[in-house]
């Protein structure tokens, strides 16, 4: 508003609003009269300096009418040197002039924006001229300035609520730690919908496995029971003791000959791209990052989420239980207990450090006319779009695996859910069990459907017909 005239209906309207704005609605603009059916008593005032606190604006700032969001530099004719301008610096007609957003504080502190943080004004303008009128490139520069202090509050939720997921809750929990704040995330931009579905799927862990479809229907709360129908036992010495379905089980360790082969082609596809020319230029630009060994769980999972982050502390992911799963020797129903899969977080770092530039420059490549290459030939887009490709391609292996007979009947009547025992109790406390009766193990084999080879060649458009739905489980 700074460059609006003094008697704009706006202004005007504020001032008015400001007037009969209590002292209490100033001091405390996010609590006063905050109830649901209290909101109507709320001034225009009082929702502005509500938002102006947020966005780290004082109120005497708004109650004067002159948020400190921008700054002048000036460039003296003939220098390369830009200074900041003050109400007492003299102007040259000949000096350079721009209009900036003013720095985060502490001054050290990185502030990027997605554009230019500085925009010129003519050649010789004032200091007053330059934050009193109201020109394309004040407007600009204020409103680079408000997103960016907006994207800090909000950042500052979201790191809490990812925090909140990490900590305790089950829900959101795995997404949470692929990311670092709130950021677009590079598969959105990926122009087949349903297959960025997928990919959402997969960060979101909401894929049709048994942990997520058993937490809603036919719900089984104890998660160590949901079993995988596609693999055998966890030992063979052991009846019926199998381990649960969850997304890293499905990705890394399904031991139905269909998922293994289709995971090892997933891991030469992605090899042959982490080798191309178009990856190498991309990647000089940066320092050429290590390429994730793809051999490596670790590495495997990192890039099948296509991660942009590790979660806002590594510290918090860290905690994780390492009782059962570091002991293979442990018992089959102490192994099932334990996840299968715990993430190397300093690892899971390297392989985003190596995903982050291929993401970049294909973004950069979508918001820029200006560059002759098409986005789809970006190797960030081929990166997406075979991890898409891959998640669907298991999943859809998956619902036709449960839909061979035998196994079939077995996953639709639940069987493994009544005859998993519990875990043993301490040799002190144990009672008398009976033994469930062995369930038979999968024998079928299917012969995967052909996936997709992603080249800077040629793309399929175009998914066959057996992958075109994602299967109910």
């Amino acid at each position: 508003m700074t460059a609006h005239d003094k008697n704009s209906t706006i202004r005007r309207a504020i001032r008015a609003s400001m007037s009969v704005t209590s002292d209490t609605a100033r001091i405390n603009p996010d609590t006063t009269w905050s109830a649901i059916d209290e909101l109507n008593r709320q001034t225009w005032a009082q929702q502005l300096f509500a938002a102006a606190h947020r966005f780290g604006i004082s109120q005497s700032q708004v109650e004067a009418d002159s948020p400190d969001l921008v700054e002048v530099h000036v460039r003296a004719h003939g220098s390369d040197v830009w200074q900041r301008a003050d109400a007492n610096s003299l102007i040259a007609a000949l000096d350079s002039v721009r209009v900036a957003v003013k720095p985060r504080e502490p001054p050290h502190a990185p502030a990027p924006l997605p554009h230019d943080v500085a925009w010129r004004l003519p050649d010789g303008t004032s200091w007053a001229s330059a934050l009193q009128q109201w020109t394309p490139a004040l407007k600009a520069a204020t409103y680079a300035a408000l997103r960016q202090r907006g994207n800090r509050f909000r950042d500052t939720l979201v790191q809490a609520f990812l925090r909140e997921r990490i900590s305790g809750a089950k829900h959101l929990k795995m997404w949470a730690t692929t990311l670092t704040g709130s950021i677009m995330q590079p598969y959105w931009h990926l122009d087949d919908a349903p297959l960025a579905r997928w990919i959402l799927k997969a960060r979101f862990d909401i894929c049709p496995t048994e942990h997520f479809v058993r937490s809603y229907y036919r719900r089984l709360d104890d998660d160590f029971r949901r079993a995988c129908y596609c693999c055998g036992r966890i030992r063979t010495s052991t009846p019926d003791v199998f381990w649960p379905e969850t997304l890293p089980h499905v990705v890394l360790f399904c031991a139905h000959q269909c998922q293994t082969r289709l995971r090892e082609k997933f891991r030469a596809d992605l090899q042959r791209l982490s080798t191309h020319p178009d990856v190498a230029k991309v990647l000089a630009q940066v320092g050429s990052p290590t390429a994730p060994d793809f051999n490596d769980n670790n590495d495997l999972f990192t890039v099948f989420q296509l991660c942009t982050g590790v979660g806002p502390a590594v510290s918090a992911l860290q905690a994780e239980p390492l009782l059962g799963a570091a002991n293979n020797n442990a018992d089959a129903t102490i192994l099932r207990e334990w996840p299968q899969y715990l993430r190397n977080n300093m690892r899971a770092k390297l392989a985003v450090a190596w995903m982050r530039p291929l993401f970049d420059d294909w973004l950069a490549i979508s918001r820029d006319p200006r560059r002759p290459e098409l986005p789809q030939q970006s190797p960030g887009y081929c990166l997406a779009l075979l991890v898409a490709r891959h998640v669907r391609s298991i999943f859809s292996a998956r619902s036709s695996i449960l839909s061979t007979q035998p196994l079939a009947a077995a996953f639709k009547r639940r069987d493994r859910d009544s005859q998993a025992p519990q875990p043993q109790p301490p040799p002190q406390a144990a009672a008398a069990a009976q033994p469930a009766p062995p369930n038979s193990q999968n024998t079928g084999s299917l012969v995967p459907a052909q996936g997709s080879l992603i080249d800077a060649a040629s793309r399929e458009t175009n998914a066959q017909a057996a992958f075109s739905s994602p299967p109910e489980s």
